[in-house]
């Protein structure tokens, strides 16, 4: 956490946070009153949390009378933790939104976080591509460059947490190698092992459109490119169990991303790989279940009713039981949306929705002390108002600090 550097960060935000509050040096105390409370395993209406030096000390679900500074105007909202996006891929579209047009990362950053704040996401691990193609953005040097800036959070005017997921391609060779000599580092938790190489003409014609619009190759280069990556085919599984057991020594999190079959799951549990990230039909998920591995799926899945690309409807992941987290994927907006969907759609209770994108994510990559209201967790909570069906973040909390707040667009007074 940036902490110290709260202050400096809300002028930065300014420009784009509907308002930001004074926050004085000497305040450390906190209750929360009123608002329906979302816990691990239930759901407590009209609760109290009571918080001290930026953890929750007490929750309980009768309201009481209090001496300390108290936010007391709460009902009629939803008190969550704070959203853990287990895979991001937006940053990287941050700093660099064209093709060669680059920003400084702390014009950027700060304003970009203020983003995921508005969102309800309070800790993010940054999916970072490292391919060995032109294009910056998707490259090893851009990922050196994003994870040296996200390790300088508060020179950088960051409150939130801030972590990363180096992104393999296994069948390119630039990316290997940096994930196989990738040191310890505190904020990279995972290791992703992919391969985006087209297995079908659907998908060579999407590759090739990618690579046109993404990466901006030519037809000639993205020739060349797939050949590239056809040969290195050949050798996959001993590239990645090389890449998977370097991750492991390092103390990494080890996942798959977008596996095609149920054998291809076997082989990466075989590996130590314990998560499955977007599997692309049912009999991945299930065989992933089977085998003790958790199950990522992308929230705009969810809110739009489909996989952008063909695959398995989450929906129907989550109808079978076979979903532990949802992440924001692309659109950070739908992590909340997909929640209070799941909940308002399916049979799923809100606070095992909450879960799959607080607790169950906390879990999978590593991080204590978060993603759950409970004593002894860090106060990062968000105040949630339903408009008619859609969750909208009133307020959002970063250790006790109020950092991101727009209660009084929905009249209401939080004191």
């Amino acid at each position: 956490m940036a902490g110290d550097s709260v202050n400096s960060v809300n002028i930065a935000r300014s420009a784009v946070t509907i308002l930001i509050l004074p926050i004085s040096p000497m305040e450390n105390s906190l209750t929360l009153q009123g608002a329906t409370i979302v816990t691990r395993n239930s759901v407590i209406e009209d609760g109290e949390v009571r918080i001290e030096h930026g953890l929750i000390v007490d929750v309980r679900s009768k309201v009481t009378t209090n001496e300390n500074r108290c936010a007391a105007n709460l009902r009629g909202t939803y008190l969550l933790p704070g959203l853990i996006d287990s895979h991001s891929d937006i940053i990287e579209n941050a700093l660099q939104p064209r093709l060669g047009a680059s920003f400084r990362s702390d014009l950027v950053l700060p304003l970009f976080e203020t983003h995921l704040l508005s969102c309800g996401i309070t800790t993010v691990v940054h999916a970072l591509p490292t391919l060995d193609v032109p294009a910056l953005r998707k490259s090893v040097t851009s990922a050196r460059t994003i994870i040296d800036c996200l390790m300088d959070s508060t020179g950088n005017g960051l409150a939130g947490t801030h972590l990363v997921s180096v992104r393999c391609e296994l069948t390119d060779d630039e990316s290997v190698t940096f994930a196989a000599n990738l040191k310890r580092n505190r904020i990279v938790r995972t290791v992703s092992l992919e391969d985006h190489t087209p297995k079908s003409p659907k998908d060579q014609t999407y590759f090739q459109r990618y690579c046109r619009t993404q990466i901006n190759l030519e037809d000639e280069q993205i020739e060349t490119y797939l050949k590239k990556k056809k040969v290195n085919l050949v050798s996959f599984w001993s590239r990645a169990a090389g890449v998977a057991a370097h991750a492991l020594k390092q103390d990494y999190n080890v996942s798959a991303h977008d596996v095609c079959t149920a054998e291809d799951v076997e082989r990466f549990s075989d590996l130590g790989v314990l998560v499955c990230e977007f599997p692309t039909s049912l009999k991945v998920a299930e065989r992933a279940k089977a085998l003790g591995m958790k199950t990522v799926i992308g929230a705009p899945n969810l809110v739009t009713g489909g996989s952008q690309v063909g695959n398995v409807k989450a929906e129907a992941l989550v109808a079978q039981e076979l979903v532990d987290v949802i992440c924001s994927d692309y659109h950070p907006p739908s992590l909340l949306a997909s929640i209070f969907r799941l909940w308002q759609k399916t049979h799923v209770p809100l606070y095992r929705a909450v879960a799959m994108s607080t607790a169950n994510a906390a879990a999978v990559i590593g991080v204590t002390c978060r993603g759950s209201i409970e004593p002894g967790h860090v106060a990062d909570l968000l105040v949630v108002r339903l408009i008619s069906d859609l969750p909208f973040v009133e307020r959002t909390y970063v250790g006790w600090k109020p950092i991101y707040d727009r209660s009084h667009l929905f009249n209401t007074h939080i004191s």
